[in-house]
């Protein structure tokens, strides 16, 4: 065999395992002599899960204006302090009770200081779900301004 027959014999083999890649990737399915793929069943569904509350969360607030930034945390300490020791001789437990936020900001009346307002707010989970309105009625009593 001459060199150029050689080539040339070459070429053909590399042609002829280029067009079977080619048509293997157009036609993946058939690329190791299986089947067209069979049919398919899709199901979708949908579910529902209800559960009756044995927990329930709340927010206690406490808001107050002073003349001093100092006055106002102060006032809101002191009453949600009182809010606290309400709810703890009530029965809620101490990890129950938690500091949501302290904020304190001045205010403002034509551009002018007119004072400070704080305001101070306890998560509590409240882990009888009956007791939960007498919960609420504790806080408010012993000085909360929201809930």
């Amino acid at each position: 065999m001459t060199g150029k027959h050689a080539i040339g014999m070459l070429g053909a083999v590399l042609l002829a395992l280029a067009a079977g890649g080619i048509y293997t990737v157009a036609h993946p399915d058939k690329a190791h002599g299986g089947s067209p793929p069979s049919q398919t069943i899709t199901v979708t569904g949908t579910g529902v899960v209800t559960a009756t509350p044995d927990r329930a969360d709340f927010s206690f607030g406490v808001h107050s204006q002073r003349q001093t930034a100092k006055g106002a945390v102060a006032a809101t300490a002191v009453t949600m302090q009182r809010i606290i020791n309400a709810l703890r001789d009530y029965g809620i437990a101490a990890h129950d009770l938690q500091t949501q936020g302290v904020s304190v900001y001045a205010s403002y009346v034509n551009d002018v200081l007119s004072g400070y307002n704080a305001s101070n707010s306890v998560t509590v989970k409240v882990r009888d779900i009956d007791k939960a309105g007498v919960v609420i009625d504790v806080a408010v009593h012993a000085g909360a301004t929201s809930v």
